[in-house]
């Protein structure tokens, strides 16, 4: 298979497991347990930006598609880590609350009304998953992006293409001088066909043999010219 065939091929399969997302997500009810409500809440922000990303990479809008890449990355660790360790959720919990008061508190004249409001949310947070998750343990420690990928295993991955990715999405001056991009627009897409993938996963009822031969199949092509 050339180049050029293994990256529309890829940009099918994904256009395919987007589609598949999309009607499994639509088919269920809100769930009441949080870690799942969390993870399905992963995987429709995944389903919706890997629906905007092969939409601009069907118009060639290749350097606009690659912005999308670097925060379904980040979604996929945090629903991956909630997957494999339901504890976490309060830690990611944390962290928004903690990003949404120093928000609060930028502003011009700080709401003291809303921070306080603020305040009282993660209290009733922190109480509800107590109360659902007594056994599990849980700290007062905000969970970032890497200590999600460090918990599942990949910091690997988040230090080669999670950074990668990440000066697609921040102007870095390094995006205009120097040569960091994949050999193939085909790896941009499986990345994002894994991710999909993985969200399409989580969803309860899912076709695992789908999934499970999907990934084969994406881990065959070849992306880097052997000659």
């Amino acid at each position: 298979m050339d180049l050029e065939s293994a990256d529309q091929r890829t940009l099918q399969v994904l256009n395919d497991v987007q589609t598949r997302l999309s009607a499994a997500l639509d088919r269920l009810r809100e769930p009441g347990e949080p870690a799942l409500r969390y993870r399905l809440h992963c995987a429709d922000f995944i389903n919706h930006s890997v629906n905007g990303f092969a939409h601009l990479r069907a118009s060639e809008r290749i350097r606009a598609s690659q912005i999308l890449i670097r925060p379904t990355i980040e979604c996929y660790f945090r629903m991956r880590a909630v997957q494999e360790h339901p504890e976490l959720l309060y830690g990611i919990a944390l962290q928004e609350f903690q990003e949404e008061k120093k928000l609060l508190k930028a502003a011009m004249d700080p709401d003291a009304a809303a921070i306080a409001a603020l305040e009282e949310k993660l209290t009733a947070f922190r109480q509800s998953f107590h109360a659902t998750y007594p056994q599990l343990p849980v700290r007062e420690v905000a969970i970032s992006a890497y200590d999600a990928a460090t918990v599942i295993q990949l910091q690997p991955y988040h230090d080669l293409l999670y950074r990668l990715y990440s000066k697609y999405t921040h102007a870095l001056l390094r995006n205009r001088t120097e040569a960091h991009a994949p050999e193939s627009a085909g790896e941009d897409t499986r990345t994002m066909c894994f991710c999909a993938l993985a969200a399409l996963e989580t969803v309860p009822g899912c076709d695992a043999e789908y999934v499970e031969s999907t990934r084969k199949l994406l881990q065959s092509y070849e992306f880097i010219s052997k000659s």
